[in-house]
């Protein structure tokens, strides 16, 4: 995960150098509500593996903004964080 796909995930619009803790937090609280998996029907089972994958990176993805922020992370904005994470994969639409 890129910093730029922490930033998109959390939706944060604000300047990251410039974010506060607590605006942190409310970004995280939404981001939690918008990919709870919980929220996707059972039948939908591609949507709820991405619901499940998004939620699941939530937290990595405020790991990577906290590393950046402490200076941790040099300002390479492309620079890539190898995840543990299985990305799921696409089905297609059409049933067989």
């Amino acid at each position: 995960m890129t910093l730029d796909e922490a930033i998109e995930l959390l939706e944060i619009t604000e300047d990251i150098d410039k974010i506060t803790d607590e605006k942190l937090r409310e970004k995280r609280r939404r981001a939690m509500q918008r990919w709870h998996p919980d929220t996707v029907p059972l039948s939908d089972s591609a949507t709820k593996e991405r619901y499940e994958y998004q939620f699941k990176n939530i937290e990595v993805a405020l790991g990577i903004i906290a590393k950046y922020r402490a200076g941790n992370i040099l300002q390479d904005r492309n620079l890539i964080m190898k995840l543990h994470l299985k990305v799921p994969e696409h089905r297609s639409s059409k049933a067989k």
